[in-house]
């Protein structure tokens, strides 16, 4: 990953937000053991499960559950605070959609945390509520690969509520504006 981070800034990263087996509405983490035992049982021939406890990484390491947030923010004690644009992921990792590349319609993506961040707000990237089975780091990408249906209200305004609980630890002034790209716009509209 690739941080532009302005002089008086720093980036905290991998803040954990919310866990969807904590949090997850009624039904999620099932629909995430019935996408396993459809998905990945027959793809990959894991065997099936009736817990998610029983569901692990292709390298055995457990699910991730959490959604986790990356900022970029003033550090120490700032003489000011400053406005926040919050980015709704829509990749997995994180920044992914903002990696410069050669493809162009991702460079051109670097003017949004670079443009905001030299005018003096602070930027921030929370995760797409992703089936954890679907994340770069679990099974890959497929479609089953969203929660959105079960939990969009919840896991977006958990990222407001984070910030707003946390705005002082970050130099924040309470404004907060939001995107969100392709699948990401549930969550910026919430």
């Amino acid at each position: 990953n690739i941080f532009y981070v302005p002089e008086g800034y720093t980036v905290t990263r991998n803040i954990p937000v919310w866990n969807i087996l904590e949090h997850g509405a009624e039904g999620s983490a099932q629909w995430v053991m019935n996408t396993w035992n459809d998905h990945i049982v027959s793809r990959y021939g894991m065997p099936e499960v009736s817990s998610p406890d029983q569901m692990t990484c292709p390298d055995g390491r457990p699910l991730d559950w959490n959604l986790y947030m990356d900022i970029v923010h003033p550090s120490g004690n700032a003489s000011r605070t400053v406005p926040l644009l919050l980015v709704y992921g829509s990749a997995s990792p994180r920044m992914t959609s903002f990696r410069p590349q050669a493809t162009p319609g991702r460079l051109f993506r670097n003017i949004f945390p670079i443009g905001f961040l030299t005018s003096g707000y602070a930027f921030a990237i929370y995760d797409h509520c992703y089936n954890p089975l679907a994340k770069s780091d679990a099974w890959k990408h497929f479609k089953q690969y969203t929660l959105d249906d079960y939990n969009v209200l919840a896991s977006s305004t958990a990222a407001m509520r984070y910030l707003r609980t946390h705005q002082k630890e970050y130099n924040l002034d309470g404004k907060i504006g939001v995107m969100g790209i392709s699948k990401a716009s549930a969550s910026a509209m919430r």
